[in-house]
């Protein structure tokens, strides 16, 4: 954040959309720590956490197959 500067501290801003494009590598390592933390997750019992990170997990790898 820079002081002074409205908004500074927050990027993208609310009204842009940001595409971002990764290797096949990088998607899988992405997809190699969501079920990191989604173990983590469940490891503390918060399953909300842990079904949010699983739907990402599978979105991914439904992407990366087609």
């Amino acid at each position: 954040m820079t002081p002074g500067v409205p908004d500074s501290g927050s990027w993208p801003p609310p009204e842009e959309i940001v595409t971002v494009k990764l290797k096949r590598s990088q998607w899988n390592w992405a997809v190699s720590v969501l079920e990191h933390w989604n173990e983590i997750a469940e490891g503390v019992k918060d399953h909300e956490e842990a079904a949010e990170g699983r739907a990402v997990r599978d979105l991914i790898r439904a992407r990366l197959a087609s």
